[in-house]
């Protein structure tokens, strides 16, 4: 028990499965309309949204773009009072190509990074056994190929692999009167697959899209964790080494998109989108160290399914400019009493905005805003951690682009 209880306290990297880290600027023109394009094919970004888009595109396309990621949490500690979560900005970025084949046949090649954590407190707040630092970036590379069975309809697919580094620091209470706490240091890294399908019909002035992206289990196969600053003697501390491996594994659930545009005019398109993020079979994650069987443990699990409901649109101002303008409901797959500070998540309203201007002839540059507001989310009962309190975040997304069709 003693032994359990230790494994407990030193080990506790909180597990990276919270939607709040999945980033919905995969496309600087969905972005504009809320993050989804399911059932629009505007630029070879349609790899990503769906894969069996790509046969309606009308030419050869590139596109390429980043955005910046700027998160502001508060949380209020029932006794201590408030601590501002550090902004740290993360750069997510993508590049695509779409290439026209012989037969109907259209070929698609998708570079992008859709999920990452890029959370950092005060090293001295009040849940700094909790977390100081969490980091995590993903890459998803992904060939595909799609067909078109006729001028209505169109199917594609496509293999994903999938990387992933994470880092993780959080205080270690040494009981020492000499330091105030000591400090862990986690990082992996490692692979995985999945795969991408996804059709598309077009009639007349309607074209409905449907995509799905399978779960990514990615192997976590060489985890160290190093301590600092632990005084000789530390009691929290005997008998364990200085330094640990462990194997893990991160999983990214599936995801099921489908979406309905319709062309009021020449002019105006306007759109809806349905996701759902299949958290619910994401189970617990084993941490299982190698050489120290007895610090083996698991957490996490226990998540809810996410919906997200969008409406977009996009307006053709004239020949050059195209605006566009989005709004997203989103529940949080993450259940009462299971929050973490690791990456607070909570219900959202997602507003978004964006424009395209085209710079010469078959070059776009695109622009986009979103800014996500959460709910105030409050953990009066917190069974993960013991931890509790009220979580306050927004987050803001700008992103820019360029698109080349020819």
């Amino acid at each position: 028990m003693k032994r359990r209880i230790l494994a407990l306290i030193l080990f506790v990297p909180t597990v990276l499965v919270a939607d709040g880290f999945h980033m919905n600027s995969q496309g600087i023109k969905a972005l504009g309309m809320g993050g989804f394009a399911t059932a629009t094919a505007n630029d070879a970004s349609t790899v990503f949204y769906n894969v069996g888009a790509i046969a309606h595109l009308k030419q050869n396309t590139f596109a390429a773009g980043f955005s910046a990621v700027l998160p502001y949490t508060s949380y209020l500690d029932p006794f201590d009072g408030n601590s501002d979560r550090n902004v740290t900005p993360s750069f997510p970025f993508h590049f695509y190509g779409v290439y026209k084949l012989k037969n109907k046949f259209t070929t698609g090649f998708a570079v992008f990074t859709p999920y990452t954590v890029n959370t950092k407190w005060e090293d001295d707040w009040a849940g700094r056994y909790i977390v100081q630092e969490e980091r995590m970036q993903t890459l998803n590379i992904q060939p595909a190929l799609a067909y078109e069975i006729n001028e209505h309809l169109s199917i594609g697919a496509g293999p994903i692999l999938a990387w992933a580094h994470t880092k993780r620091r959080h205080a270690v209470d040494v009981a020492s009167s000499t330091v105030e706490f000591g400090e862990a240091e986690y990082k992996s890294s490692g692979t995985g697959f999945g795969f991408n399908a996804g059709l598309h019909y077009i009639y007349n002035n309607i074209s409905i899209g449907l995509n799905y992206r399978s779960m990514q289990k990615i192997k976590l196969n060489n985890g160290t964790v190093t301590y600092s600053d632990i005084p000789q003697g530390a009691v929290i501390l005997e008998g364990t080494p200085s330094t640990a491996d462990y194997r893990s594994a991160v999983t990214l659930p599936a995801m099921i998109e489908t979406g309905i545009a319709y062309n009021l005019n020449t002019k105006f398109t306007a759109t809806f989108n349905f996701s759902l993020a299949q958290w619910s079979k994401v189970d617990a994650v084993s941490f299982d160290f190698v050489d120290n069987k007895e610090l083996t443990f698991a957490e996490g699990g226990n998540y809810d399914d996410c919906l997200s409901f969008n409406l977009g649109g996009q307006y053709q101002y004239n020949e050059r400019m195209v605006f566009r303008a989005g709004l997203v409901v989103e529940n949080s797959p993450v259940k009462d009493g299971y929050g973490s500070p690791a990456s607070p998540d909570a219900n959202k309203f997602i507003y978004s905005g964006g424009v395209s201007y085209l710079w010469k002839q078959g070059l776009t540059v695109d622009g986009g805003i979103m800014i996500q507001n959460y709910k105030s989310r409050l953990e009066s009962n917190n069974v993960s951690y013991n931890f509790n309190g009220e979580y306050k975040t927004t987050l803001y997304i700008l992103g820019l682009g360029i698109s080349y069709a020819f």
